[in-house]
């Protein structure tokens, strides 16, 4: 009984949770083009930054 109810409320945290992802990869998104911009480098570049 304990495991359904630990998944129901885990899936429901992730439910939640789900705009505040999508809004942390628009942001990552800008940011990254940004710099391509003005650095004037390929998108791979700046992919080895991230990790």
């Amino acid at each position: 009984m304990r495991k359904i109810i630990g998944l129901i409320i885990y899936v429901i945290v992730q439910i939640l949770f789900i705009p505040f992802r999508i809004i942390g990869a628009v942001i990552i998104y800008y940011k990254q083009t940004c710099v391509i911009k003005k650095l004037g480098v390929s998108s791979t570049v700046i992919e080895i930054i991230n990790g």
